[in-house]
């Protein structure tokens, strides 16, 4: 019997919400300014996806620790 793969993907603010921790504002703040992983789609809904929004986050913390070492 196949062990099914967990989805990996976000629908819906409330799940990106609930995934990031971050507020809806926040979410859509980063969206538009910090290249979040979150698209619009339809002109109503969210969707995301957890190793998309993983990558991004290390990829700032590896980011903020090239900048405190060159500090």
């Amino acid at each position: 019997m196949a062990v099914k793969k967990p989805e990996k993907g976000l629908l819906g603010l409330k799940e990106i919400v609930g995934y990031t921790g971050y507020s809806r504002k926040t979410l859509v703040k980063l969206t538009r300014d910090d290249n979040f992983p979150m698209v619009k789609l339809n002109g109503s809904n969210w969707e995301s996806d957890t190793e998309l929004i993983d990558v991004w986050r290390m990829q700032k913390i590896l980011s903020l620790t090239d900048q405190i070492e060159q500090a």
